[in-house]
């Protein structure tokens, strides 16, 4: 009967043992997981916490006409300001672009990112130009006209109400902030999904390899400064017509 009792005492000790390692493994488990989503958690937070603020003031910059300004101080301002903001949108095109895998257009020579790297350069001045005209309603406009038939556009008149004892019409700042709001969602929200998906292939692959492999150009290095010196002059450019343009048809709102 003592041999017997000795037996269970023996067997519970063991089950025991075993219990309080498998429950310790798991804690020791739960206790990497929370650390790892904290380390995650903190981490989204210290960098939008510094992204947020940054892109949302430059884009608002966009969205006001500072009068004060002599035209080559503006034409400065405005392009420090688009060159920084056009970092954050290369990544917004290159995420809409998508390239989920790195494919060659043989006839190009050419992969998907080559090419997405290509558009994003081509339009990311026109994006910033869409968003300096259209938050800064003008008194005229510039319309090109044959025989009485509009060709194109290039301003509109604003014929919305006027600013009474300098206060901004509720119409133009109902525009700057949708405007200003679509850009930075835009940008926020495309960041967001970039730095979960660099994660998700982290854990799935084990690496970043496959990441920076699918947003990484193949482009010789020669070839990258032409296209980055092409771009930067279209900025210059771009900037320089859009507040000639801003300047001949007088914003309404100015600061």
């Amino acid at each position: 009967m003592a041999n017997c009792s000795k037996i269970i005492l023996g067997l519970f000790l063991i089950i025991f043992a075993i219990l309080c390692w498998v429950l310790g493994i798991i804690m020791y488990l739960i206790l990497g997981l929370i650390l790892g989503f904290l380390i995650l958690s903190f981490g989204y937070y210290i960098i939008f916490s510094w992204f947020i603020p940054g892109i949302s003031k430059w884009v608002n910059y966009l969205t006001e006409y500072q009068s004060s300004q002599t035209l080559i101080k503006r034409i400065y301002y405005i392009f420090f300001c688009n060159f920084f903001l056009a970092i954050p949108l290369l990544a917004t095109v290159l995420y809409i672009l998508n390239p989920s895998k790195v494919v060659v257009n043989t006839q190009l020579g050419l992969s998907t990112i080559d090419i997405g790297v290509i558009v994003a350069l081509a339009i990311i001045p026109g994006l910033l130009l869409i968003l300096r005209l259209l938050s800064n309603p003008t008194r005229r406009g510039i319309i090109w006209k044959v025989h009485n038939f509009t060709i194109m556009i290039i301003k509109s008149q604003y014929t919305g109400s006027l600013p009474v004892n300098n206060q901004t019409p509720p119409e133009i700042r109902k525009l700057k902030d949708d405007i200003s709001s679509f850009y930075s969602t835009l940008i926020f929200g495309t960041l967001l999904y970039i730095v979960i998906q660099f994660c998700a292939d982290y854990f799935i692959n084990g690496s970043y390899s496959q990441f920076l492999s699918r947003y990484t150009p193949s482009f010789p290095l020669i070839v990258i400064i032409c296209y980055i010196v092409a771009y930067l002059a279209t900025l210059i450019l771009v900037v320089i017509v859009g507040e000639l343009i801003l300047d001949y048809c007088e914003p309404i709102d100015k600061k």
